[in-house]
């Protein structure tokens, strides 16, 4: 069974001039992922300002104060993160914005040894999947996460490598519609 676009939601695919694509992953696109961390956030946080109140030996607020701030930090990424991926003949270029645009990447073609799909985050049986680029000096690059299907993860990967021009030789049968079945965990 083929994916088409439509089957990719959230996840925007755009062919470009060319042999090109260009992925857009939006902010927010795990409202589950969202409500659940965020009612984490809201419990964490009831729970420290009651450690405030009862006046606790000071290493407590101190460590539950840290790990809430690394909670918030979570949440605001899940709201405000988001990631643009344009791939053609000649490269990748890949946008990560929070908010803003806070790094850019681009890889020649000749850099990219492989591109392929891994389990980034589980939530309770569910797993959500990420793109990844590894290069020939050893390096992966974040390519796009949140993907709440591996078909889909292995379609985007076979699509990216196939506008790259390595569809035929990383993913044996991966053509512009296919898909390959390879997954790696991603970092």
């Amino acid at each position: 069974m083929e994916l088409t676009t439509a089957d990719v939601h959230p996840v925007t695919l755009r062919e470009t001039s060319g042999l090109g694509v260009e992925l857009y992953f939006p902010a927010a696109r795990n409202p589950k992922a969202i409500a659940s961390s965020a009612l984490f956030f809201s419990l964490w946080t009831v729970i420290f300002a009651v450690l405030l109140k009862l006046n606790v030996p000071i290493i407590f607020p101190i460590m539950w104060g840290l790990f809430d701030a690394i909670t918030f930090t979570m949440v605001l990424s899940f709201l405000f993160y988001s990631i643009r991926v344009q791939a053609g003949p000649e490269g990748v270029t890949i946008l990560h914005r929070l908010l803003v645009p806070t790094s850019t990447r681009t890889l020649g073609v000749d850099e990219i040894l492989e591109i392929k799909p891994g389990i980034k985050m589980r939530a309770g049986q569910k797993h959500y999947y990420c793109l990844k680029i590894s290069t020939r000096d050893g390096r992966t690059y974040s390519a796009g996460d949140g993907i709440q299907d591996k078909r889909r993860a292995e379609w985007l990967a076979a699509k990216l490598s196939h506008a790259l021009g390595l569809a035929g030789e990383r993913f044996p049968g991966a053509d512009a519609g296919g898909y390959s079945s390879l997954l790696s965990v991603c970092g």
